[in-house]
């Protein structure tokens, strides 16, 4: 049987072994052409991110107890705005000239500012009671009222709930509470902030000190948004 002489094996091997460098090759090529293609769409994907978070609006939230000199507008639901006005007490001064109105029984509002260079539209404010008192949270309450106007760079809205107007002791007191401020871009992109606020008792102090912490934002869908409630704004002017 003849198998060949040593030249021919070894001009076959040296075929396999080129016949697998081309396809090592090729599947090089392929690995590189595939990184690029995705470094190419991680990169576009990118571009769109920074773009969608150059032209999304952006919320701080504060607490704020005071209405000072100038006009002041506070949103609720439009039901609850004779007893609105009935949440504050005057303050003067010294030389008796009106200095402010503050909310009355260390009851607070909450203030809502545009931080950022892009106009936010269709505001809704949810607020979620939560009573802790025993071991399993529970639900207590829930708020929810829409705000029929937009919110420019470096513009606030100041609001408060309807529980914190009726059940103000509870609200101030007794009960933890999620945040969140739904809007839409002018575009129509929808987004969802959340905070969350606790109570950090001091008993021995008499009193209980409010931590708000930001939990976060995120692209949602507009069926997310709670169902609109009507709202309307209590003003005062503080003048010279």
């Amino acid at each position: 049987m003849n198998f060949g002489t040593v030249a021919d094996w070894f001009s076959s091997l040296l075929s396999f072994f080129a016949i697998i460098f081309a396809f090592w090759q090729i599947c090089q090529q392929k690995k590189q052409m595939d990184e690029q293609i995705r470094e190419y769409e991680n990169d576009k994907k990118r571009e769109k991110e920074l773009e969608e978070l150059h032209n999304r609006p952006f919320f701080s939230l504060e607490i704020n107890d005071k209405l000072t000199y100038g006009m002041n507008v506070v949103w609720t639901n439009i039901k609850y705005i004779k007893k609105l006005a009935e949440c504050f007490d005057k303050l003067y001064t010294l030389k008796g000239k009106l200095w402010c109105y503050q909310v009355k029984e260390k009851g607070y509002m909450y203030e809502l500012k545009n931080i950022s260079k892009n106009s936010a539209i269709n505001i809704t404010l949810a607020i979620t009671y939560i009573d802790n008192s025993s071991k399993e949270k529970t639900i207590a309450n829930k708020d929810s009222m829409t705000v029929n106007r937009g919110v420019e760079q470096s513009k606030s809205i100041t609001f408060m709930t309807p529980t914190m107007i009726e059940e103000r002791k509870k609200a101030i007191w007794n009960w933890d509470k999620k945040i969140s401020v739904y809007f839409a871009t002018v575009d129509q992109r929808w987004y969802r902030q959340d905070w969350t606020e606790e109570k950090h008792k001091k008993v021995e102090s008499g009193f209980a000190s409010t931590k708000i912490e930001y939990q976060g934002i995120q692209q949602i869908d507009a069926t997310e948004v709670p169902v609109n409630n009507d709202t309307g704004f209590y003003s005062l002017e503080i003048k010279d």
